[in-house]
């Protein structure tokens, strides 16, 4: 913690080699480091955990895109699904005009 003291008054402090006199200034150096040391770490953190989330909401997509090959008929009603469309979304089993309607009816 910052000690509010007068900017040139001096600060004693102990360690193991004994009794130290450090000037405010040094000691509000020394604290502001330290903070900004945990800051940066934090903001690693915060990283970290922000790139985990953001990889696993890709894959819960990926997830609901498909695997596998697509059909080459709609599975709802049996037009054929244009060779453009197969090859552009993998495990693709319905045609656009099928998928439009069920993506607007889940909302």
């Amino acid at each position: 913690m910052v000690e509010r003291l007068p900017y040139t008054q001096n600060v004693v402090s102990s360690n193991l080699a004994g009794p130290t006199t450090i000037t405010t200034q040094e000691k509000w150096m020394s604290d502001l480091e330290s903070f900004e040391s945990n800051n940066e770490e934090e903001a690693e953190i915060a990283q970290i955990l922000t790139l985990q989330r953001n990889s696993a909401a890709v894959d819960a997509i990926r997830a609901k895109i498909g695997t596998g090959p697509s059909l080459s008929h709609c599975e709802e009603c049996g037009e054929e699904i244009p060779q453009a469309r197969q090859q552009a979304i993998a495990g693709c089993k319905t045609c656009i005009e099928c998928q439009s309607y069920a993506e607007r009816w889940k909302k």
